[in-house]
């Protein structure tokens, strides 16, 4: 199987190093660059390819939005975040963006990345890195779910009981449908809560109010 791939990197040396991974791969014959989200989504749109590669780092969240960007203008899209695996925020982000799999920087070049291109291990390597993520999940549920807690009642951070259970999930990758029936409540009520969170965090997306949210401390 020959593939295309197209990268997406805020920086001259970022993208020149998933480049020269990609480069090595015996099962890429095409490949591509951009430097802004609205790049990515454009080139996109004039060659689709099999595979888009994201770079994210600690400290941005560019390639984040980028994802997310694309993934909603192009639903489907085959994308795999690549950065640090040991950041949780960045790991839960890249399921809010509805991206296909998380490869770790050191897995750049290896056999590992070879299948992840092939979109055979994708979804498997991104719930693995998700479920990392499970003992600060347990420990939120176990406070949203506690009936002393009133839905309206305003947590650390500024966020609602109700306001963080919706944004814990988010960090699942659920719909606000899927949201709603866990919670009992409607669709139309979930995107209410989701308008009054972004406005807290001040984000305007998903992936943004994920991100926000493990950086603020609300699900660390």
């Amino acid at each position: 199987m020959q593939l295309s791939v197209l990268i997406f990197g805020g920086s001259q040396a970022v993208r020149q190093r998933l480049v020269q991974a990609v480069a090595r791969c015996p099962t890429v014959s095409w490949w591509d660059c951009v430097a802004r989200a609205d790049e990515l989504v454009a080139s996109y749109r004039r060659h689709p390819v099999d595979v888009v590669l994201v770079a994210t780092q600690w400290a941005m969240s560019t390639g984040v939005e980028a994802a997310s960007q694309l993934t909603r203008a192009l639903p489907g899209t085959r994308v795999l975040l690549v950065g640090p695996g040991d950041d949780q925020a960045l790991v839960a982000a890249a399921v809010a963006t509805g991206a296909h799999g998380f490869l770790r920087w050191e897995a750049l070049g290896s056999p590992v990345m070879l299948a992840m291109l092939a979109d055979a291990v994708g979804r498997v390597e991104l719930r693995r890195s998700v479920g990392q993520l499970g003992a600060a999940r347990r420990r939120h549920h176990a406070l949203l779910a506690s009936p002393a807690v009133a839905p309206g009642a305003v947590l650390d951070g500024g966020l609602s009981k109700r306001e963080l259970q919706v944004l814990l999930g988010m960090t699942q990758g659920k719909t606000n449908r899927a949201i709603g029936r866990d919670l009992g409540l409607s669709e139309q009520t979930v995107k209410i809560y989701i308008r009054r969170l972004f406005h807290k965090l001040g984000v305007t997306t998903r992936p943004a109010a994920v991100l926000a949210g493990f950086r603020s401390g609300l699900l660390s």
